[in-house]
Protein backbone atom coordinates (compact mmCIF):
# COMPACT_ATOMS: atom_id res chain seq x y z
CA UNK A 1 0.00 0.00 0.00
CA UNK A 2 1.37 3.50 -0.86
CA UNK A 3 2.73 5.56 2.01
CA UNK A 4 2.00 9.03 0.68
CA UNK A 5 -0.04 10.87 -1.92
CA UNK A 6 3.05 11.40 -4.09
CA UNK A 7 3.75 7.67 -4.18
CA UNK A 8 0.21 7.12 -5.43
CA UNK A 9 1.00 9.37 -8.42
CA UNK A 10 4.28 7.54 -9.04
CA UNK A 11 6.43 10.51 -8.09
CA UNK A 12 8.02 11.43 -4.76
CA UNK A 13 7.92 14.67 -2.83
CA UNK A 14 10.69 16.03 -0.60
CA UNK A 15 9.55 13.97 2.43
CA UNK A 16 9.79 10.76 0.38
CA UNK A 17 13.28 11.67 -0.87
CA UNK A 18 14.47 12.54 2.64
CA UNK A 19 13.11 9.25 3.99
CA UNK A 20 14.79 7.26 1.19
CA UNK A 21 18.15 9.01 1.66
CA UNK A 22 17.94 8.97 5.45
CA UNK A 23 18.49 12.71 5.76
CA UNK A 24 16.55 15.69 7.04
CA UNK A 25 13.97 17.45 4.91
CA UNK A 26 16.12 20.61 4.83
CA UNK A 27 19.14 18.63 3.58
CA UNK A 28 17.04 16.94 0.90
CA UNK A 29 15.97 20.37 -0.36
CA UNK A 30 19.60 21.46 -0.78
CA UNK A 31 20.77 18.43 -2.75
CA UNK A 32 21.12 18.69 -6.55
CA UNK A 33 18.74 15.79 -7.24
CA UNK A 34 17.08 15.62 -10.69
CA UNK A 35 13.54 16.91 -10.30
CA UNK A 36 10.34 17.65 -12.15
CA UNK A 37 8.92 21.09 -11.49
CA UNK A 38 5.44 22.16 -12.52
CA UNK A 39 4.78 25.67 -11.32
CA UNK A 40 5.62 25.59 -7.61
CA UNK A 41 5.24 21.81 -7.33
CA UNK A 42 8.50 19.87 -7.13
CA UNK A 43 8.41 16.10 -7.60
CA UNK A 44 11.01 13.38 -8.08
CA UNK A 45 11.06 10.24 -10.20
CA UNK A 46 12.03 7.45 -7.76
CA UNK A 47 14.24 5.74 -10.39
CA UNK A 48 16.17 8.98 -10.96
CA UNK A 49 16.62 9.51 -7.21
CA UNK A 50 17.99 5.96 -6.85
CA UNK A 51 20.36 6.45 -9.81
CA UNK A 52 21.52 9.81 -8.45
CA UNK A 53 22.15 8.35 -5.00
CA UNK A 54 24.01 5.39 -6.53
CA UNK A 55 26.32 7.72 -8.45
CA UNK A 56 27.47 9.23 -5.15
CA UNK A 57 28.28 5.96 -3.41
CA UNK A 58 31.80 5.59 -2.09
CA UNK A 59 33.58 2.40 -3.15
CA UNK A 60 34.81 0.12 -0.39
CA UNK A 61 38.50 0.10 0.34
CA UNK A 62 40.24 -3.18 -0.42
CA UNK A 63 41.13 -5.14 2.67
CA UNK A 64 44.79 -5.28 3.56
CA UNK A 65 46.11 -8.76 3.79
Amino acid sequence: MPHSQTEINGLWGYPDVARYLGCSLSNAKRLPIPRVQIGRLVRFDPAEVRAWAGSYSIPRRPERG
